[in-house]
């Protein structure tokens, strides 16, 4: 029965759909994480039980018993992006929302890392190592325009004719190594630090209206831009300590931040109107091809209450202060809620997680999530499921001129996360 489910859950890892808007403008953050703590609120900082804790909470490496692990994650994002416009009756009251394009992209992401831990007498030493992507650029856009036609009593025809399509893609990944070290003095304290290496690499854009028909009315300018960009990654520091005493456990920690620019980076270009990022300008040429993304500086705080032993409830609670340095992005928190239940071999594990917004226009986005758990011998299969909606106003990507419509779109983002990590220890 097992080995069905976990073939399953294989083969949807790579069904995967996985798409932001934004993420070319502040990098979506993607890997380094666990099924374990993604299941549990995002509670990363808390309750990774992987590699991840390198980035993470690199203290917590000391939390393992002596021994040589291993461990993979496999994972991505059921992102679908539907555009609409507002739909009113004859007195210009409103009536409904009409949705005019629906988007999804299909991607899988998976990450990696190794611990050793040994102990001396009432010390724990920990070391790991990981890599996989930080963050993805991935976002595709199609849209089908399609025209109107009229015919005459008994002439067969289509009313609807396809126009053309305007598209807009990008492609890359942000790419991270992370190397920690960690020391325990039994299971009261534990320091640990870690140097996290983001990788020089590159993204590709796309711009096209591709142009079908002989006579258009809905299409935008016929255009075609295209490109790839280079960017460089930076160093940055993550140190953390730990306090356990009885039953609860803290945690405080420190994340730096980094810069991943290109040569040629700038400010980003904002619409004032709307306070939001744009890709394209009023003449659809694509702008700030550059990348200037600012992973931010992070403040971590972390509380675990455990009550029991091999059958035990653990409640996990962490705040996280992110601070840019640009002033157009808002200084923001993540407040986290993990929940696990474990009574013999079931394991049921839940959360919530609410995210203050990078963009001050923006609503806070909750995310709901479930996971569970289960072993072999000594590999640990651990599972995670995340949900999540946002909605905001957003103008239109490629505008028509002498298009009759409201100025600015209602974008809706539903957004499913599927995790697996699997854990071998040697």
């Amino acid at each position: 029965m097992f080995c069905r489910f976990f073939i399953i859950a294989i083969m949807m890892l790579n069904l995967i759909f996985c798409q932001t808007f934004f993420n070319k403008i502040v990098g979506g953050q993607l890997g380094h994480i666990s099924a374990r703590s993604q299941s549990m609120g995002q509670t990363h900082f808390m309750t990774a039980n992987n590699s991840a804790l390198i980035l993470r909470n690199p203290a917590r490496l000391s939390q393992f018993k002596p021994g040589f692990y291993f461990d993979c994650s496999f994972m991505g994002d059921i992102a679908l992006e539907r555009r609409s416009i507002d739909l009113k009756d004859y007195f210009g009251d409103f009536l409904t929302e009409g949705d005019y394009v629906s988007n999804s992209n299909s991607n899988l992401y998976n990450n990696f890392g190794a611990i050793i831990n040994s102990r001396l007498f009432f010390l724990n030493f920990s070391a790991g190592l990981s890599h996989g992507p930080l963050s993805s650029l991935d976002y595709s856009y199609e849209e089908e325009v399609r025209g109107s036609e009229s015919f005459e009593d008994g002439i067969i025809g289509i009313r609807d004719p396809i126009e053309g399509y305007h598209v807009l893609e990008h492609s890359g990944d942000i790419n991270l190594s992370s190397l920690g070290f960690a020391l325990g003095l039994n299971e009261f304290f534990s320091a640990g630090i870690s140097l996290n290496y983001i990788h020089d690499d590159s993204y590709s854009y796309r711009l096209d209206v591709i142009k079908i028909a002989d006579s258009v009315q809905n299409l935008a300018i016929e255009t075609s831009q295209n490109g790839k960009v280079n960017f460089n990654g930076d160093l940055f520091p993550s140190i953390s300590i730990g306090l356990k005493t009885g039953k609860t456990d803290f945690s405080l920690g420190y994340e730096s931040s980094a810069n991943i620019r290109s040569d040629n980076a700038s400010e980003v270009t904002f619409d004032s109107a709307i306070g939001l990022p744009i890709y394209l300008n009023s003449d659809l040429e694509y702008v700030d091809s550059f990348i200037n993304i600012e992973k931010p500086e992070k403040y971590k705080l972390g509380f675990n209450y455990k009550n029991g032993y091999k059958q035990y409830t653990l409640l996990s609670i962490e705040m996280i202060q992110k601070k840019y340095s640009t002033k157009n992005f808002e200084d923001s928190k993540n407040f986290n809620l993990g929940l696990e239940y474990v009574s013999y071999k079931n394991i049921v594990r839940m959360g919530l997680s609410y995210e203050q917004p990078t963009f001050k226009v923006l609503a806070p986005v909750t995310s709901f999530t479930l996971g569970t758990s289960t072993a072999l011998d000594n590999i640990t299969f651990d599972f995670g499921f995340k949900y999540s909606y946002q909605k905001y106003k957003y103008g239109d990507l490629f505008p028509v001129s002498g298009d009759v419509r409201p100025d600015y779109d209602n974008i809706h983002n539903s957004n499913w996360s599927i995790i697996s990590t699997i854990l071998y220890k040697l």
